[in-house]
C-alpha cells in the first residue's frame, strides 16, 4: 500500500481521537482569521462544518458532537491546504509526504496539533462552523530540506549582536513586483537573472532564518509592500519578466535589474535577512 493512500486512511482514525479544543484557547480572538495560507505572517487556517447527528438527546449534546464533526471536516480541510503548498519551483508537501516517512510523520502531527481559533459560529441550520489553525514556521521546519542553505554559525553561549542599521542611502529590503505573471508563492523561491542564475533564494540565508521568517514574504499590494515592516523605510524594488519552474514560484528578473540586486547585496545585508517581497496577483 503506497504512503498516500496509507495516509489518507489513518487521518481519519487519527482525528477521531482528538478532543474538543482546549479551554486555555480562550483567549483566540472572537472571529477566526480566513481559510488558507496567510503569507504575510505565519498562520495557515482551514474551517470546517460539523452537523449535529440525528441521535443526540438534547441541544447541548448535539453542539458537541457537532462541534467535534466540525473539528474533523476543519483538519480534513487543513491537510488539503497544505499538500498543495509549494515548497519550491519543483516540489510541494504532498510530494514531500508521498516520498518520506519522517515528513510523513511531521505533518500528520502538526494536523493532529492544530488548534481551534475564534469561537465556533453556529449556522441556522444547527451545524457548526470552526476553524482550525497552526504556523507556517512548523510547517517549514518539517518539510525545508537541510541541505541548500547556507551553514549555520556555531552554537555559542552568547546570543549573536543585531545586525547593523543600514547606512544612510542603503536599500533596506528588495520589492519583486511579478504582478501578471502567474507567480505561486512558496517556501523556498528563488529569484533568477536572465541566464537562470541565481540571484536570492535559499543558499543567501541559513535554514533556521528561513524557517522564522520565511524565505520571502508575499503581498497583493505594491505600494502596501513599500511600507511593510520587512522591506523597510528604502526597499530596492525591481520587475520581474516571467514566472519559472513546474509550479511557477520562481521569478526571472532582465540581466539589469539582477546585476542592481547583486550589486546592492554586496555591501548590504538586506537578503541575508530574508527581507525580500514578492508582490503578485
Amino acid at each position: 500500500m503506497s504512503k498516500k493512500i496509507r495516509f489518507s486512511l489513518l487521518l481519519p482514525c487519527l482525528i477521531s481521537c482528538l478532543v474538543i479544543v482546549s479551554p486555555t484557547l480562550a483567549q483566540a480572538p472572537a472571529s477566526a482569521p480566513p481559510s488558507g495560507i496567510d503569507w504575510s505572517s505565519d498562520v495557515i487556517t482551514a474551517v470546517g462544518i460539523g452537523a449535529p447527528p440525528p441521535t443526540a438527546v438534547n441541544v447541548a449534546q448535539a453542539r458537541a458532537m457537532a462541534i467535534r464533526a466540525a473539528l474533523v471536516d476543519a483538519r480534513r480541510n487543513l491537510l488539503s491546504e497544505l499538500k498543495g503548498v509549494a515548497i519550491n519551483a519543483e516540489t510541494t508537501v504532498e510530494n514531500q509526504i508521498t516520498t518520506s516517512d519522517v515528513i510523513h510523520e511531521k505533518v500528520e502531527g502538526m494536523i493532529r496539533g492544530s488548534r481551534q481559533v475564534g469561537q465556533p459560529k453556529y449556522l441556522s441550520d444547527g451545524s457548526v462552523e470552526v476553524t482550525v489553525a497552526m504556523k507556517r514556521s512548523d510547517l517549514a521546519n518539517a518539510v525545508l530540506p537541510d541541505a541548500g542553505f547556507v551553514p549555520a554559525p556555531p552554537t555559542s553561549a552568547t546570543p549573536p549582536p543585531p545586525p547593523p542599521a543600514p547606512a544612510p542611502g542603503a536599500y533596506t529590503g528588495l520589492i519583486i513586483d511579478a504582478r501578471g505573471l502567474n507567480a505561486t508563492p512558496a517556501m523556498a523561491p528563488k529569484v533568477l537573472d536572465d541566464k537562470d542564475q541565481e540571484v536570492y533564494g535559499a543558499s543567501f540565508v541559513t535554514r533556521d532564518y528561513a524557517v522564522k521568517h520565511g524565505v520571502a514574504g508575499y503581498v497583493k499590494d505594491l505600494e502596501g509592500a513599500k511600507k511593510n515592516e520587512r522591506a523597510g523605510t528604502n526597499p530596492l524594488v525591481v520587475k520581474g519578466v516571467s514566472a519559472a519552474g513546474t509550479n511557477k514560484t520562481d521569478v526571472t528578473l532582465s540581466a539589469e535589474d539582477a546585476a542592481k540586486v547583486r550589486d546592492a547585496a554586496q555591501t548590504q545585508s538586506f537578503l541575508s535577512q530574508c527581507k525580500v517581497l514578492f508582490v503578485i496577483d
